[in-house]
């Protein structure tokens, strides 16, 4: 009897662990979460504002080309603030104390002084070769005449492009910037006047001229 007992016992205990088994196998592992998308919204936010940024520096680069552009057109020079500062007359060409110095050396303010074995003509002793000169760097629709020379006004202005073009041309040649001496030696010895030993004399009558206001002896 206990034996038919134990019998159904294990029987049953058989019976059980089968369908423990059985359950186990057929039971489904439990998925594993899946990850989580990335945030469009920020990843859009960051390509966006990378977009916007690179604009702006196209921008900056399109603007200050075309500064350069403009500031070099016709043949403008571009001018460094800090040169100018340091000396106003260098965007302005030539001074009025200049104009007023060399008038008085060249002909003691008479418009119609003449100088017959150089042609020289006017207040400030326009050459022929300074007025062709003048001419082809102005461009003028009515070029100035030989007549011009006795004109002071015309004369002012012959004066004034001829010594702002070749003024410029010095600054290109050695960075620095025209001051009266540069100034007063090319108008006597001519667009390389301002190295030749030859125009020393004339620029020591004009700074005298600058520093008195009065014509010292002696003819240029």
């Amino acid at each position: 009897m206990r034996s038919a007992e134990r019998g159904v016992r294990n029987a049953e205990k058989k019976e059980a662990k089968m369908k423990t088994d059985h359950h186990q196998f057929n039971r489904k592992p439990h998925p594993e979460s899946p990850p989580a998308p990335p945030n469009r919204t920020v990843t859009c936010g960051v390509i966006f504002i990378a977009f916007i940024v690179g604009l702006l520096g196209l921008a900056c680069t399109a603007i200050i080309l075309l500064l350069c552009l403009v500031g070099r057109a016709d043949g403008a020079e571009v001018v460094n603030p800090q040169s100018a500062i340091r000396n106003p007359q260098s965007t302005a060409g030539p001074s009025e104390r200049l104009w007023a110095a060399q008038v008085e050396v060249e002909s003691g303010g008479d418009p119609n002084a003449y100088k017959p074995d150089e042609k020289a003509a006017g207040i400030v002793q326009i050459r022929p070769i300074n007025l062709l000169d003048c001419n082809r760097i102005a461009r003028r629709k009515t070029p100035w005449i030989a007549a011009d020379r006795f004109d002071v006004a015309a004369s002012r202005a012959m004066w004034r492009t001829y010594l702002a073009h070749y003024g410029r041309a010095y600054r290109r040649e050695t960075g620095r910037q025209p001051t009266d001496e540069t100034y007063a030696r090319i108008w006597n010895g001519g667009p390389d006047g301002w190295r030749q030993k030859s125009t020393d004399a004339y620029w020591l009558k004009v700074r005298a001229a600058l520093n008195t206001g009065h014509r010292p002896q002696g003819n240029i």
